[in-house]
Parts: C-alpha cells; structure tokens; sequence
C-alpha cells in the first residue's frame, strides 16, 4: 500500500488519505479515507459525491482544480502534484516488468540485506567506542606556577608570575 496524504490545491488543508495503488480517474469520494479512524474523523468527501462536487472543508472550494490531478503531502510538508492518468501508466508497466522478472526468475525477487561478518561488526563497535570516549573525554591542561598554584588557563599564570616572586 502506498498511502498518501492528499491536501486542497488553494488552501494545503489536509483532506485524507489516499492509496496511490488504487488511485484512477475518475477520483471517487471511496478512494479518500480518513486522515484518522481512530478519533472518529469522517472521510473527506460523501458517497454520493462526484469529483467536480468534493468541497475542501477549510476553504470551501473545490480542492483539485483538474479531474485527473491531485497535490499530495509527504512527512516533510513538501507537496506535489500527481498526475493520476501517468501514476496509471507506471502501474501497468510495474506491473508487467514485474510479471516478466517472475517468468525468468521463477518467483518474486526480495531484496535481503547483507550479513554483516564478524570483522565488519568488531570494527563498527570498535568505532563508537571510540567516538563515544571522544565525546566522554575532557581535556584539562593545568598550568602550575613555582611556587604551586595551579591555573587553569595560560593567561592567568602569566599574570601571577608578574606578581609572584618565585
């Protein structure tokens, strides 16, 4: 499933969710779930509804301008427009490369992430050991005059030894 979530062209208010999958024109108000089940929110659009009468309930507009495209939401607030007649496109041609990998392969290809050995782990705990005892690790220099005092900085043993006799 590919969820996404769909906002108003005009006013970016967030309208609901939308799987991509199943997503073809003409948009049916089924198509559109809630944005949340859970807390009781409605679907965004009634079942008698055609595309042309979908409302945004912020701006009271019509929220896609065109029958065929739609402006989605990712997590990072960036939207973008999504043209459903090429989303369809892109399905069909999905679909079919992936029915001829499956008659030269046999069956469905998974990608499997490496086994990490042994050595590769030694060495990745090895490396946050040692940025963590870098960040654990304080450096103080103590300057100390003749006479005994310590200083933490340069300048102020500087300044004690005009004073200090020793």
């Amino acid at each position: 499933m590919n969820n996404q979530l769909v906002v108003c062209d005009i006013c970016h208010h967030e309208l609901g969710i939308v799987d991509l999958d199943t997503l073809s024109a003409p948009m049916l108000p089924e198509m559109f779930k809630s944005i949340d089940e859970k807390h009781g929110i409605a679907p965004p659009f009634q079942q008698w509804m055609e595309w042309d009468q979908f409302v945004c309930r912020q701006c009271k507009f019509r929220p896609f301008h065109k029958e065929n495209e739609i402006t989605i939401m990712n997590d990072r607030y960036i939207t973008s427009v999504i043209n459903i007649d090429k989303l369809q496109i892109e399905h069909k041609m999905r679909q079919g490369n992936q029915e001829e990998i499956n008659k030269i392969f046999g069956e469905e290809i998974v990608e499997k992430q490496t086994p990490v050995s042994k050595f590769q782990e030694d060495i990745i705990n090895m490396l946050k050991e040692k940025r963590e005892s870098l960040y654990n690790k304080v450096v103080m220099k103590e300057f100390i005059c003749g006479c005994g005092k310590v200083y933490q900085n340069k300048q102020s043993l500087v300044r004690h030894r005009k004073a200090c006799n020793e």
